[in-house]
């Protein structure tokens, strides 16, 4: 039976991480219905204040010691009531979340990427945290672990450059989350008894809106936070059977995408009739693989070493090769990574494009400093950010956190980087034809502004110098928000 219980240190936790991964949405800010965001506001913007005086004094020769002192107590102050009312918030979700008829909210969304439509809780702040808990309820009692992909990747490599004759299967589950059979699932779970009442409880209550709004009778909701650890409670079975299977030495899942090496064995004695094998086994969890045919989906090779063969693959978002002569293998980026890449880059040009201020202030005030021009420093400062996100590292939600992204830790396994040269020759170019052009042809544009800005980019902003040199990128929460914004990111986990 389970003992898991929903508690105030469950939304903290939540609250913490969204914070820190610039997520808390101002519609969130709300106490019995009465807007708290202004407060909030104000007091973000108070802080900093206080925060740059304090600086400021510190650095002087003749510092005054009491004012620092009453600096610091003041953003004690200031600290104290911000997290006041972050406390009395997290309550109202909580008493919220407690309520017998509470249901989570979701909308339907069409998702460009995968082609199909997901379900997010958008504004709905109690229905957020609601299937946050749910899915650190099902993760903690049922044991789940996302698998690490640069293990897997390595693991594969080593395989690979393993002169033993082998087989490599590849397969790729149909309308993955759209598939499961959500009745036997639930039917599980609640046999299981490891669950809490109240988590099963409001995953049928979501599951019934879904069928009655949107006419989703089968499958688990694709978008909120806990299906996916939903499918891997599903598929658990069918994983620990394929990998029992005679001659197996890798078996790897992740969410849909499969890939197995094995010896060849009586039963199974080449990949064509090993996919065979494991394409049953997941039919008989109502579970369908693409068939061959299916391009880069499906893929069954008999790999031998002692005659010249050539093998590409597309995995976990690298190209990969294989030359068995040498048993060199190659990790590129794949074609849709690269063409995302590309669509980003325009997305930065355009915005730059469309917000830039390229001539003086019109208040004349602001027009000069020290006898130099003054110039619009908002697009410029999100222009800075925004090419730092794409062509650098940086730590996901702020300093503080130990997890790292970007463009060499996104991509760490990349063995050719000959497509990153290739980006920054795309992002040059579209800037110098898109920007740096168009502005000299503008008479009134100040051309000393933009040698410097051209060159700035030039010399700060590089796809393969981000890889090689694992440069990195300070971005706060506002930060990553005006990202996601102006990258127009579809928020695919609620």
């Amino acid at each position: 039976m389970s003992t898991f219980s929903y508690s105030i240190d469950q939304i903290d936790k939540i609250f913490e991480s969204t914070s820190r991964n610039g997520q808390i949405r101002k519609d969130w800010l709300k106490l019995n219905d009465y807007d708290v965001d202004v407060i909030y506001d104000q007091l973000a913007k108070d802080r900093k204040k206080f925060k740059k005086e304090k600086k400021e004094e510190e650095k002087k020769t003749n510092k005054n010691v009491n004012y620092i002192s009453e600096l610091e107590e003041t953003l004690n102050k200031n600290l104290e009531e911000k997290q006041n009312i972050e406390q009395e918030i997290k309550k109202e979700v909580l008493q919220h979340i407690l309520k017998h008829d509470f249901t989570i909210k979701v909308i339907q969304k069409w998702h460009d990427d995968s082609g199909k439509y997901i379900y997010v809780t958008g504004n709905d702040r109690d229905s957020f945290f609601a299937c946050k808990i749910i899915n650190d309820e099902l993760q903690k009692t049922y044991k789940i672990n996302q698998p690490n992909r640069n293990i897997i990747l390595k693991n594969l490599m080593l395989l690979l450059s393993d002169k033993v004759d082998k087989m490599i299967v590849r397969g790729d589950i149909k309308s993955f989350f759209e598939s499961i059979p959500r009745n036997k699932l639930c039917m599980k779970i609640e046999k299981d008894g490891v669950v809490s009442h109240r988590s099963i409880k409001l995953m049928k209550r979501l599951f019934y809106e879904l069928s009655q709004k949107y006419n989703y009778s089968d499958g688990v909701p694709r978008g909120i936070s806990f299906s996916p650890s939903l499918a891997n409670i599903y598929l658990r079975d069918i994983d620990t059977k394929i990998s029992q299977l005679n001659g197996i030495y890798l078996y790897q899942r992740y969410v849909d995408d499969v890939i197995i090496i094995a010896s060849p064995t009586t039963d199974t004695p080449t990949a064509k009739s090993l996919f065979s094998k494991v394409e049953r086994i997941f039919k008989d969890r109502e579970l369908i693989l693409h068939p061959e045919g299916d391009g880069e989906k499906y893929m069954a090779e008999d790999i031998h070493y002692d005659i010249p063969q050539k093998i590409v693959f597309d995995y976990l978002g690298y190209n990969i090769t294989l030359n068995t002569q040498t048993a060199n293998i190659k990790y590129k980026l794949t074609k849709n990574r690269i063409d995302k890449y590309t669509q980003q880059i325009d997305k930065v040009i355009n915005y730059y494009k469309h917000v830039a201020t390229h001539n003086p202030r019109e208040n004349p005030k602001k027009i000069k400093r020290d006898g130099k021009v003054m110039r619009h420093r908002q697009p410029l400062y999100r222009l800075n950010k925004l090419l730092g996100y794409l062509t650098r590292n940086y730590y996901l939600g702020g300093a503080k956190s130990n997890i790292l992204s970007g463009v060499y830790f996104k991509h760490s396994m990349l063995t050719d980087i000959t497509q990153l040269e290739q980006l920054d020759k795309i992002l040059y170019e579209k800037f110098h034809t898109e920007i740096t052009q168009k502005m000299f042809d503008d008479k009134f544009t100040d051309k000393e502004f933009v040698n410097k800005l051209r060159n700035k980019i030039h010399q700060e902003y590089s796809f393969e110098k981000g890889f090689t040199e694992r440069r990195m990128c300070h971005l706060t929460s506002a930060d990553f928000k005006m990202v996601k914004h102006v990258l127009q990111y579809e928020e695919t986990e609620n």
